[in-house]
């Protein structure tokens, strides 16, 4: 089969943009492991019973791009603020 492969395409995104593109192709083939229109994030990061945010057609507006810095994604993932004088400026000692 290797023989008759001539192209391989990688598409390497943010989820969320990829998700944009790619994300709904569940309804065209169930088989897929993606988006079913049942996710939620919250307003608070971690906080359940913060305001949802539901995705799909019936969307309300929220800020369409999250940030980016290092602070910025560990309060995504974490639900917490990065915290200088906790951690200092390199990030690094969060992983040691």
């Amino acid at each position: 089969m290797a023989d008759k492969m001539k192209t391989v395409v990688v598409l390497v995104q943010e989820n969320r943009s990829f998700d944009h593109m790619l994300g709904w192709m569940k309804s065209l083939n169930p088989e897929i492991d993606s988006v079913t229109g049942a996710e939620v994030n919250y307003t608070v990061a971690g906080d359940a019973s913060s305001t949802p945010v539901h995705f799909g057609n019936a969307s309300q507006y929220v800020d369409p791009d999250p940030g980016h810095s290092f602070m910025a994604i560990y309060e995504q993932v974490y639900g917490d603020p990065f915290t200088v004088r906790i951690y200092g400026l390199d990030p690094i000692k969060l992983f040691k």
